[in-house]
């Protein structure tokens, strides 16, 4: 699978952009603040319908004048439209989303599609930014994320589990702040969200341990590899219930989630469940979140970064895009060369602020665009 060919208009500092690609490693530099990572970030955002880097979408949307106040908002009927064209084995795939104040809209192929989860799978990605080095010692919600995003890619189903369970999840904690407040008897009430986490847990968690598993074979080969066989690391998934069929997994967290209620209540936050695991990555037996150093927690990450692609290419057949922002600067030189090794026979958009004569050497075989206020031109 790649991206054939980008468009973009009033999306972040691009008026207008039109960018063909091949399957190739495409390199963009240039300054800080030109436009670079807005690049990544619309192919990111046409192939799992959110950024990266933001949570505002409106904050996506290009404000046209020239010297605007930097906390100016865009004006209510402003939009910015997105439009990722890719090629893989069942044919082309063609994704536009409009960005309004109001929210988003999603045609695939031309059709409309009313949940992102008809979008997810249609183009997928593997985003890899400086932020990512930190995965391994950040808390759990970051390994969550990461694990997420990508099983989402790739099951759908996977997706709206996700959307079942946080959806009763923050039922079941507004109602545990009331109760907080009123009559305890209320609690009781507190049945039908335990039975919809339970069960919307359960497929999580199954999911969850099945893609750790498979993706530590990947990590485990690319690790070694990096360390030169020094280091052995094996990833191993801490769930709130034990692995199991669906059926015993899920009474497990219903048992758990009423063994904790009196706890859940006098915290008034939901205190068991998947939204509280984590990815544990160990090295020769050392948790590395706690035992490891900097270099071996990157390391680490450079590692789980890199399966993510032989992992996709496993379930479904084909490789995704690796969008690159800016990770050659965090990298020393040995994991540069070893990073570069095993992307350049995948799609890949790479963004660097310093372009000097021995990068210019090392993508001489590469395609090379230069960024500068918001147009792309070939360096």
């Amino acid at each position: 699978m790649y991206v054939s060919g980008l468009w973009a208009k009033n999306f972040r500092n691009y008026e207008q952009l039109y960018l063909p690609l091949k399957n190739e490693l495409t390199v963009l530099s240039g300054a800080n603040a030109q436009g670079k990572t807005n690049v990544l970030e619309a192919v990111f955002f046409c192939c799992t319908a959110r950024s990266h880097r933001t949570k505002h979408e409106r904050d996506l949307i290009r404000i046209p004048a020239l010297g605007a106040d930097p906390a100016a908002k865009p004006e209510p009927s402003a939009s910015a439209y997105l439009r990722a064209e890719a090629e893989a084995r069942d044919g082309r795939h063609r994704v536009e989303v409009r960005i309004g104040a109001g929210g988003k809209s999603i045609l695939v192929n031309g059709l409309p599609v009313r949940k992102v989860g008809e979008l997810l799978g249609q183009i997928n990605c593997v985003m890899f930014s400086p932020e990512d080095l930190s995965l391994v010692k950040d808390g759990p919600d970051k390994r969550r994320r990461f694990i997420d995003i990508e099983i989402s890619q790739i099951k759908k189903t996977y997706y709206y589990a996700l959307q079942k369970y946080y959806s009763a999840l923050d039922q079941r904690n507004k109602l545990l702040k009331q109760l907080a407040f009123a009559d305890p008897s209320l609690a009781g009430t507190l049945d039908v969200w335990d039975e919809q986490l339970a069960v919307a847990g359960a497929a999580i968690i199954a999911a969850r341990y099945e893609f750790v598993a498979r993706l530590g074979v990947h990590a485990s080969a690319i690790h070694r590899f990096i360390t030169a066989g020094k280091e052995d690391m094996t990833l191993s998934y801490a769930g709130s219930a034990e692995e199991s069929d669906a059926a015993r997994m899920t009474e497990e967290l219903l048992t758990k989630l009423r063994v904790r209620r009196e706890d859940d209540l006098r915290r008034a936050t939901t205190t068991v469940g998947p939204h509280r695991d984590d990815l544990v990555v160990t090295v020769n037996g050392k948790d590395m979140r706690a035992f490891g150093s900097q270099g071996q927690q990157r390391t680490c990450a450079l590692s789980l970064k890199l399966s993510e692609m032989d992992l996709v290419n496993e379930y479904i057949g084909e490789y995704p895009v690796l969008l690159l922002d800016d990770v050659l600067s965090e990298l020393d030189v040995s994991r540069q060369e070893m990073l570069l090794d095993n992307i350049r026979a995948k799609q890949t958009l790479l963004t660097t602020a310093q372009f000097d004569e021995t990068l210019a050497r090392r993508f001489a075989d590469c395609r090379l665009l230069e960024v500068r206020a918001g147009c792309v031109t070939p360096r």
